[in-house]
């Protein structure tokens, strides 16, 4: 994490840095399943949260895909919206060999691609953070770029 600007970000194992350690008041435990599928939508019983299961192959700049969010009608629900960066950190699978860094079998056909968060850069809208799915880390972009959407509620 480069707390600069709040920047997640992967790196060689082999490079130095800082560490901040954290102790853990109690476990925390997973549900026995990860997620709960339904048709169009995918509910992920850690967070509570439902995700939109399968990703539009369309790229767009970050207000079309809020707009997109918005509008979108899955199973009867209309509260879709362009999640935060750290819900979409929670899609991310650390374990994944290769890229695409996330449950396969939950998100079938999720491209190695970065997909937009709703979160802004530190100061302002100039710039927005996504997650790219190819190393499953945090960057910024322009608002103007075109990338994947995915929706949540």
């Amino acid at each position: 994490m480069y707390f600069y600007a709040g920047y997640p970000k992967t790196d060689e194992k082999g490079n130095r840095f800082s560490v901040r350690c954290v102790r853990d008041a109690a476990p925390r435990v997973r549900p026995p399943r990860h997620y709960d599928t339904r048709s169009g939508e995918i509910r992920d019983l850690a967070t509570s949260l439902t995700w939109q299961r399968v990703a539009p192959d369309k790229k767009l700049p970050l207000d079309a895909a809020r707009a997109y969010c918005k509008q979108l009608t899955l199973a009867g629900k209309k509260s879709w919206r362009l999640p935060t960066e750290g819900e979409l950190f929670t899609l991310v699978d650390e374990h994944a060999a290769q890229g695409p860094t996330i449950d396969g079998a939950a998100f079938p056909k999720t491209p190695s691609e970065p997909f937009w968060s709703s979160s802004f850069v530190a100061g302002g809208p100039a710039m927005a953070w996504y997650v790219a799915f190819d190393h499953g880390d945090g960057r910024y972009g322009f608002p103007t770029e075109k990338y994947r959407v995915r929706c949540v509620y």
